[in-house]
């Protein structure tokens, strides 16, 4: 009699031991962070060159699409399509051209943007014992590749991006965030791309590497993304 109930006593302790396995694998998987977010994002753009060396001058609207594939809690990588609207007046800039020649443009910019993201603090809205939290400042890294068009033509205008910004979950499966970033682009064609501008390609008549003398352009924007794709548990896994 003293043997069957110390077997039924290892039984129910087993029991109550996966039970509460069980629970916490359950609550896991509700508290689990989700691999993709997908969503859009608005703001202010910028253009730099020829036409405008300012910080806060030459400034256009710019429109993205936006998804992220989250590889843990610090690093994501994410693709960005995006649409800006650029123009510049090299009356602005200060120097003085060959011939006394003066330029304003206006140019519309599409680019396909591929980075990898780092969050300073591990971001998810759970697993607080990980030391997670709801608010992390990031940076952002990777390449760009674009056509910028205007009334005399188009031209290929692939770059290198970078930026910081800050995420923050307002729920569960709802983000936003703000982000600047910046793209040098290898191209000195931004500009050039109407009548009046074509002679910013090369204002200057002197012969540049492909580093130098090149456009850039800069967005400050604000986007809303939503979760999707639940993480699968390891509770089960043996």
């Amino acid at each position: 009699m003293k043997t069957t109930a110390i077997r039924k006593t290892n039984h129910v302790a087993r029991l109550c031991v996966l039970m509460v396995l069980c629970a916490f694998c359950g609550g896991r998987a509700v508290a689990q962070d989700y691999l993709y977010e997908i969503g859009g994002g608005l703001g202010v753009a910028q253009y730099y060159g020829d036409a405008n060396r300012g910080l806060l001058g030459s400034t256009g609207f710019g429109l993205e699409a936006f998804g992220r594939y989250n590889h843990n809690f610090r690093w994501a990588f994410s693709a960005i399509l995006d649409w800006r609207s650029l123009s510049g007046n090299s009356t602005h800039v200060g120097n003085v051209f060959p011939g006394a020649a003066q330029a304003d443009f206006r140019a519309s910019l599409t680019q396909l943007h591929v980075r990898a993201e780092f969050n300073f603090v591990p971001y998810s809205d759970g697993y607080k014992y990980l030391g997670t939290a709801r608010l992390s400042p990031y940076l952002t890294a990777g390449i760009s590749m674009g056509m910028a068009s205007g009334t005399k033509g188009s031209a290929f205008a692939p770059g290198i991006t970078g930026g910081v910004g800050v995420k923050y979950k307002l729920k569960r499966r709802l983000n936003i965030g703000v982000e600047y970033a910046f793209t040098g682009l290898l191209t000195d064609a931004l500009d050039a791309l109407t009548e009046q501008s074509a002679w910013l390609n090369n204002p200057y008549q002197v012969n540049d590497s492909w580093l130098k003398n090149r456009d850039a352009t800069g967005a400050l924007m604000v986007r809303l993304t939503y979760d999707f794709g639940l993480r699968k548990s390891n509770c089960n896994k043996r």
